[in-house]
């Protein structure tokens, strides 16, 4: 279980989330957080009361073994999954307690995935899944091409790669295209 494993630790953007009174300097909050999924009428405790605190401007691994509730905590963080207990505070904001259209919000400017399938759009190059994301922040179609270019040049992406569709890039690069995404809105 992911608690056995996981050590403490620990640009604002108009998305219409306010941090709570009293935000603390911490980027991250995590305080007494559970998470169970039931299977044939079994309870399973996925995440369990798991507590950190991630300072801003630090960089963290999560790590353990295989089934011990990473992906699950990283879900519970991007808002992709809800907590069965505990809270959440990104940038003093209850992550759980979002909904509709704040929650929305929230995934596209706070958060950036590459998850381990990498889920690139099959019939989109390289430069438009990267591209993607982008369409649904209002920004210009010639800024979201700049900025998915810079992106994909950071990564290790060549010019010449960037018009290539999922199926003709290297694991190692739609990997990379991948993290290029995830960085598209400057989480």
């Amino acid at each position: 279980m992911l608690s056995d494993h996981f050590p403490t630790v620990v640009r604002d953007r108009e998305t219409g989330l306010r941090p709570g009174p009293g935000a603390p300097d911490a980027a991250i909050i995590v305080e007494g957080l559970r998470k169970d999924f039931t299977h044939h009428g079994q309870t399973i405790p996925a995440v369990d009361g798991v507590s950190f605190a991630v300072p801003r401007r630090q960089l963290v691994a999560i790590t353990g073994p295989s089934g011990c509730g990473k992906s699950t905590l990283l879900y519970l963080l991007g808002s992709l999954e809800k907590p069965t207990a505990g809270r959440v505070l990104v940038d003093g904001v209850d992550v759980g307690a979002l909904r509709g259209r704040q929650e929305n919000a929230f995934r596209r400017y706070k958060v950036g995935f590459v998850f381990q399938a990498f889920h690139l759009v099959p019939n989109l190059t390289a430069l438009e899944n990267v591209m993607l994301p982008m369409e649904f922040t209002g920004l210009a179609a010639p800024a979201r091409r700049e900025r998915a270019r810079e992106l994909l040049a950071l990564v290790g992406i060549e010019p010449d790669r960037q018009s290539h569709r999922p199926g003709k890039l290297s694991g190692g690069q739609q990997q990379r295209v991948a993290i290029a995404r995830a960085l598209a809105n400057d989480p």
